[in-house]
């Protein structure tokens, strides 16, 4: 299941890698940012720096949506 939005506490949070469906699917394009996409964007922040990762798609964490965090 695909979800809408990021629910939950992160530890509750599985990150797809590899040869998943999932990371196949279409993402949909972020058109407009508002407070929504931004509490995503610091969730997504927060879940890449507890797993110690320099990047992290939406996709990755079952959120269909064209936006990345990265930490170079």
């Amino acid at each position: 299941m695909i979800k809408e939005t990021l629910k939950g506490s992160m530890k509750d949070t599985v990150i797809h890698k590899n040869k998943r469906p999932v990371l196949r699917e279409k993402c949909q394009p972020v058109t407009r940012v508002t407070d929504r996409e931004r509490k995503l964007f610091a969730s997504m922040i927060a879940i890449m720096r507890k797993n110690k990762g320099i990047g992290l798609a939406a996709v990755q964490i079952g959120i269909l949506k064209q936006m990345i965090a990265l930490d170079i």
